[in-house]
C-alpha cells in the first residue's frame, strides 16, 4: 500500500476521497458552527484581494510632451510612439509615491494578517476532527509560527507574481508595444491560455504548503520542497478534489443569495471553512500514522 514518504499516512487518493471530504465538513459546520463561521469570515476576508482604479483625463499637449519623451527615449527601439501614457506632474508623481507606500504596507498587513491567522485556523480543523470540539484560544491564540508563515505568505506572492507575468506577458506585451487592435494581441491571448495549463501546475504544488509549515514546523523553502512532493503524481486528483469541493462550496454560498445580504454573510464564510475543513482533513489523513487518525472522534460522530 502506498504511505506517505515522512509517516506512513493513508495512500493520496484515500486521504483526498472527495465523498468523505464533503461529508465531514458539513457535519463539522453542524458540531461547530460559530467557532468556523468566525473563521470562515476571517479566511474569506484575508484569502483573495481587490483592487481599484482610478481615471482622470489630462491636456492633449501634455500627453504629446510626454509622448515625445518618451519617442526620444525608446525611438531607437520604435517602441515610443506606441506607449500609452498620461503625463505625471511634481504633485500627481508625489501621489503616485504615496500610493505605492499606502498599497505595500496594505499587502505586508494582509499577509501579516494570514501569517498570524492560518495557523490556528487549521489547528482548529485538526481539533474538530480529533476531538469534536474547537477552542477559541486556537484560533487566536496560535503565534508560534508567524514568522515562518509570513516567509512562506511572501515566498507564494513572489511566485504568484512571476507565474502571472509570464502568462500575461504574451497578451500584455503586444497590447502595450502595438495596442489593441494588432494580430498579435489575439496570438499572445492563446499563447497565455497555454501557458495557464503549467501556471495551474505550479499551483498545485504550492496548495498544501500551509498546512506543511503549520503542521510540519517547516520554513518557506522547506514548505515548497514538501508541498511538491505531496503532490507529485497526484496533480490530476488534486485538482479534481478542489474543483469538486471548490464547486460544492461555491453553490453553498450562492444560496445565500436568495437570502441577499444576510444569507450571503452567513453562506460565504461556512463554504470558505468548509473548503479549507475538507483540505485539512484530507492532509492530515494523508500525513499522520493511520493508527492515530482512526482513532479521532469524527469517525464516530460523522457516521
Amino acid at each position: 500500500m502506498e504511505t506517505d514518504s515522512y509517516t506512513g499516512g493513508r495512500p493520496f487518493e484515500t486521504s483526498f476521497e472527495i465523498g468523505r471530504a464533503l461529508g465531514h465538513g458539513f457535519r463539522a459546520l453542524r458540531r461547530c458552527l460559530p467557532i468556523l463561521w468566525v473563521g470562515g469570515c476571517i479566511r474569506a476576508c484575508t484569502s483573495g484581494g481587490g483592487g481599484g482604479g482610478g481615471g482622470g483625463g489630462a491636456e492633449e499637449h501634455e500627453r504629446e510632451g510626454a509622448r515625445q519623451v518618451l519617442d526620444h527615449a525608446f525611438g531607437g527601439l520604435g517602441l515610443g510612439s506606441h506607449l500609452p501614457v498620461a503625463s505625471i506632474g511634481g504633485m500627481e508623481a508625489a501621489i503616485v509615491i504615496v500610493l505605492a507606500v499606502v498599497v505595500l504596507f496594505v499587502v505586508a498587513f494582509a499577509f501579516a494578517i494570514q501569517a498570524w491567522f492560518v495557523p490556528g485556523w487549521l489547528r482548529v480543523h485538526e481539533e474538530i476532527a480529533r476531538t469534536g470540539e474547537a477552542q477559541w484560544g486556537t484560533l487566536f491564540g496560535t503565534l508560534e509560527p508567524f514568522g515562518r508563515m509570513f516567509r512562506w505568505v511572501l515566498l507564494k506572492a513572489v511566485i504568484a507574481v512571476g507565474v502571472g507575468m509570464v502568462v500575461m506577458g504574451p497578451v500584455l506585451l503586444p497590447l502595450i508595444v502595438k495596442g489593441e487592435e494588432s494580430p498579435a494581441v489575439a496570438v499572445g491571448a492563446g499563447v497565455s491560455v497555454l501557458l495557464a495549463i503549467p501556471a495551474v501546475w505550479v499551483w498545485l504544488g504550492m496548495a498544501l504548503g500551509d498546512h506543511v509549515v503549520t503542521f510540519e514546523g517547516a520554513n518557506a523553502m522547506e514548505a515548497l520542497d514538501r508541498s511538491l512532493e505531496l503532490a507529485r503524481g497526484h496533480r490530476f486528483h488534486l485538482l479534481l478534489f478542489y474543483i469538486v469541493v471548490g464547486l460544492v462550496s461555491a453553490v453553498f454560498a450562492l444560496l445565500g443569495a436568495c437570502a441577499f445580504l444576510i444569507g450571503l454573510v452567513v453562506t460565504v464564510p461556512l463554504s470558505s471553512a468548509l473548503l479549507d475543513f475538507a483540505v485539512t482533513e484530507s492532509y492530515l489523513l494523508r500525513t499522520r500514522k493511520q493508527e492515530e487518525t482512526d482513532a479521532w472522534s469524527i469517525w464516530q460522530w460523522a457516521a
